[in-house]
């Protein structure tokens, strides 16, 4: 689909189809599917388990393959999906922006949230952040009021009464968006966490690129860990989020896919916000969810030569109830997406679905399923038991050497990405990605399983930041605005 829509019924139809808080569970078409699909299975197996289970295996090799060969596209194509203007407008010439900072028991970085924003290279009457605290957020809110804010600041509490059985990002940016629109200064919103450090001159980054293309409709920044060499799971985390914004999302932007936006330092323009409803406030992932809508509406997503710095979680526990958020975030979006296959099919078109279901749909089953096969490949050529090659249906093995083959694939690409973001030193932690994949997206993948199934679809797992302080604050590197300072 490439023109956009912009009829009220279209408008209506992406959202009551993609939407979690208006049908949180999965269509009479998905449950009779899955239904159909375990039935036939289980009729099967007990009829001939060996040829069940390699028809299961077969279907997921068909997944895996399909994974890697679409990332190994992608990767040939990320070097055209990312703006990298580098003569900036003056800063008289570029366009107001608001920016929400949703925060939640985050009074500990609160102070370092609002010195770095108050040090962006932008004109203050020109740029609205806008804090979101919760009602019941007595701390953070107590430590806003102490603050002496700069005056281009707002402070918005978002009641409790408001659609009180959800909490979460997304409710609270739906919040500002539909009951405090004339806090909204200018045509584009952006998104920061409250942890997040961008660099000094990423909005003016924001403003040229869709000033000067203006057939882009969405932007989003890079985001990188400063903690990242503090252990080996930090550093493992670094890896992913280089692969992820160095290689797959601008491959994916530059071919013009599913872009599964990151949850900060992405901005919108407003009309376009508004034409796909906004925020699903009842999704644990709504920044995948968004960048899925965005697809579906016709619109363009790239990414720019810019970085937020954040804060990675230190500890496996903590990082797989992070990931299992994510993870099942994914399932959510494709629940809520694949509700009528026919208008999925027509609004992605063949190439925008094979890179949906390929980095969305398939996510989950792959992370939960590759550790078995993982380690039936391994005892299988370690060993050659006889015991495993009879119980087990030769097509496991190809399932399982694949996925060797494929994070082999993975962990080269993690190095390129390293290099090519400037971290040279996570190289040193390279062979540790494999475990981390292991440990914590298998566990993650577990998690978001068992809660989807319980009904939490909606659940959202905090993340607590402002444990690690950041060595040198982004704005306090050297940085030269001298000249635009005057304008």
């Amino acid at each position: 689909m490439t023109t956009i829509e912009s009829t009220e019924s279209t408008r209506q139809r992406h959202l009551r189809l993609s939407s979690i808080s208006i049908a949180p569970g999965a269509s009479r078409w998905q449950k009779i599917a899955v239904i159909t699909v375990l039935t036939v299975f289980g009729i099967a197996f007990a009829w001939n388990a060996s040829a069940a289970l390699s028809t299961l295996v077969l279907g997921l090799i068909v997944g895996f393959t399909l994974i890697v060969g679409i990332k190994f596209f992608v990767s040939l194509k990320c070097e055209s999906g990312t703006i990298d203007d580098k003569d900036l407008l003056p800063a008289y010439q570029c366009m107001p922006i608001t920016v929400l900072v949703p925060m939640y028991k985050e009074a500990s970085v609160l102070r370092q949230l609002v010195t770095g924003l108050a040090h962006m290279d932008y004109l203050p009457h020109r740029f609205r952040p806008i804090i979101l605290l919760e009602e019941d957020d007595l701390e953070t809110r107590r430590a806003a009021a102490s603050i002496d804010l700069p005056e281009n600041f707002r402070v918005v509490v978002v009641p409790a009464s408001y659609q009180p059985s959800l909490r979460g990002k997304p409710r609270a940016l739906e919040y500002v968006r539909l009951e405090r629109p004339d806090l909204i200064l200018g045509d584009v919103v952006g998104i920061y966490d409250a942890e997040d450090q961008p660099e000094p001159d990423q909005l003016r980054k924001v403003a040229t690129a869709l000033s000067r293309h203006p057939e882009i409709t969405c932007v989003q920044a890079e985001l990188r860990w400063h903690n990242a060499m503090q252990n080996w799971v930090t550093a493992c985390l670094a890896f992913n989020y280089a692969i992820h914004y160095q290689i797959v999302l601008p491959g994916l932007a530059a071919t013009n896919a599913v872009v599964p936006l990151g949850g900060t330092s992405n901005f919108i323009r407003l009309d376009a916000l508004t034409h796909v409803g906004g925020w699903d406030p009842a999704h644990v992932a709504e920044d995948q969810d968004l960048g899925a809508k965005l697809k579906r509406a016709g619109y363009k997503t790239r990414m720019i030569a810019s970085v937020t710095w954040e804060e990675a979680l230190t500890g496996v526990h903590a990082q797989v109830k992070q990931s299992s958020r994510w993870t099942k975030g994914g399932i959510a979006t494709t629940i809520s997406h694949t509700r009528d296959l026919r208008w999925t099919l027509r609004d992605y078109g063949w190439w925008g679905s094979l890179t949906f279901f390929a980095m969305i749909v398939m996510s989950h089953p792959a992370a939960l399923s590759a550790p078995i096969y993982w380690m039936m490949t391994l005892v299988y050529a370690g060993t050659q038991a006889t015991l495993v090659q009879q119980v087990t249906p030769a097509p496991a093995f190809y399932l399982g050497t694949l996925c060797l083959l494929a994070n082999f694939f993975f962990v080269m690409t993690g190095a390129f990405a390293a290099l090519k973001s400037n971290q040279p030193k996570l190289i040193m932690y390279l062979p540790m990605l494999p475990i981390h994949w292991l440990v914590v997206g298998s566990q993650a993948a577990a998690i978001a399983g068992w809660e989807v199934l319980r009904g939490r679809i909606s659940y959202w797992r905090k993340t607590e930041h402002g444990l690690v302080r950041p060595q040198v604050p982004v704005h306090e590197i050297a940085f030269d605005a001298t000249a635009e300072a005057a304008d």
